[in-house]
């Protein structure tokens, strides 16, 4: 992170995500609030493409509210959400 207690989080997602989707949510979860807990994390961000509902959804129930938009932040100059839970 860009400071203690600072996190980003990211997935790169795979094409097999649709088939185990409640074991990826169920890990990732446990993954972020284990890092949360043992790096004692006060906030972790991430962006989301304004234009994918699905990550839209996913991210915000992994406990993730949304801070923003981010306009032309992407590489491709798309919108971007931002992200965060804050403890």
């Amino acid at each position: 992170g860009l400071w203690k207690g600072f996190g980003e989080f990211w997935l790169v997602p795979s094409i097999h995500v649709p088939k185990y989707a409640k074991s990826v949510f169920k890990t990732a979860l446990e993954f972020i609030d284990d890092t949360v807990d043992k790096l004692e994390l006060y906030r972790v961000q991430a962006t989301i493409k304004e234009c994918d509902p699905v990550a839209v959804r996913w991210i915000e129930h992994l406990g993730f509210e949304r801070e923003g938009l981010m306009r032309k932040f992407g590489p491709n100059k798309e919108n971007q959400y931002l992200y965060a839970r804050v403890e």
